[in-house]
């Protein structure tokens, strides 16, 4: 056994350890991906005021899930559409629902 002399910390000695070999898998089914591309975008906004944003500066206004993000959106929009886009800005609506403005 090794010792530290002169220190006042403890030395703690390298321990070898095996790798696990588990028996069997420890989860029995394959979780689902967390969000599809499919269950991002909920439904395209259709009110006036989206209309005239949609006329006057070309945006998709969408209604999208609560629990994406921006990137994710914006990977969504690129895989449906086949658009790139420029920017990714949402507005939280006071029931809770999320509407990006995607550029």
């Amino acid at each position: 056994r090794k010792q530290c002399q002169g220190s006042v910390t403890f030395c703690q000695q390298n321990i070898f350890w095996l790798s696990q070999k588990p028996k069997y898998p420890q989860t029995s089914v394959p979780h689902a991906p967390k969000m599809h591309v499919y269950w991002t975008l909920v439904q395209p906004l259709n009110i006036e005021s989206a209309m005239k944003k949609i006329k006057d500066n070309n945006p998709l206004l969408l209604i999208v899930d609560t629990k994406v993000n921006k990137k994710q959106i914006a990977e969504a929009v690129k895989k449906l559409y086949d658009v790139t886009l420029l920017c990714v800005s949402t507005l939280i609506q006071p029931n809770g629902k999320i509407n990006p403005l995607c550029l």
